[in-house]
């Protein structure tokens, strides 16, 4: 179910910059940080899959340059039915070896009706409430296998501005799937807008 590592232990560094994991040519223009803290969510609880996000406070500031820009966080539930971007160095296919080159998929949404007809056999124990509309997204293809897989978990689900093609908003993250890329079966990813204000507590907390 999960889509990522779970043998690697725990996450100490950062790396920001590069497009390929396994070649040193574009180190010119790779930052890289320890991670300082772990902030995972209050009410996440394995086994259960809900509330799948947390932030990583690193141990100095980015350098925006072109190669390394922000996001915007998304802090509206709407998100668009076309164009939504999964990125990742994740399995290519179920199985596959991963990704050395930082990958990229368009996605369509998933209706909440028939992503909780896709998972509806998943045991209690992982999703006692079913597919929740509030906390999660779910998309996919319903004809092309088109799909995140093993080892993008973490990875963004992002859409363009439609005026500024340069600004991208993170509308989901990345969690859990059933197996990789089969059609009408989408992936699950964390509804970031319903933890904006979580995001703000821990990032910006003397400015309420």
């Amino acid at each position: 179910m999960a889509r990522g590592d779970q043998h690697r232990g725990q996450l100490k560094r950062v790396r920001l910059g590069s497009l390929n994991l396994f070649n040193t040519t574009d180190d010119e223009h790779v930052q890289e940080f320890n991670v300082t803290h772990i902030f995972r969510h209050p009410n996440y609880t394995q086994p259960v899959l809900y509330n799948d996000i947390a932030l990583v406070m690193l141990d100095r500031s980015v350098e925006i340059t072109e190669y390394v820009r922000p996001a915007c966080l998304a802090t509206d539930a709407y998100a668009p039915n076309t164009n939504l971007i999964a990125t990742g160095w994740g399995r290519t296919q179920y199985l596959n070896p991963r990704s050395e080159t930082l990958m990229k998929v368009s996605l369509d949404l998933f209706s909440i009706a028939l992503c909780k007809q896709a998972y509806v056999s998943v045991p209690t124990r992982q999703l006692p409430n079913g597919i929740s509309e509030d906390l999660q997204i779910c998309a996919g293809d319903a004809n092309k296998e088109k799909d995140a897989c093993q080892g993008d978990s973490g990875g963004p689900l992002q859409i363009v501005d439609q005026y500024n093609p340069a600004l991208y908003y993170i509308i989901g993250i990345t969690s859990f799937g059933r197996s990789c890329g089969t059609t009408s079966n989408p992936g699950v990813y964390t509804r970031v807008s319903h933890y904006v204000g979580w995001i703000e507590e821990i990032v910006w907390p003397n400015e309420k």
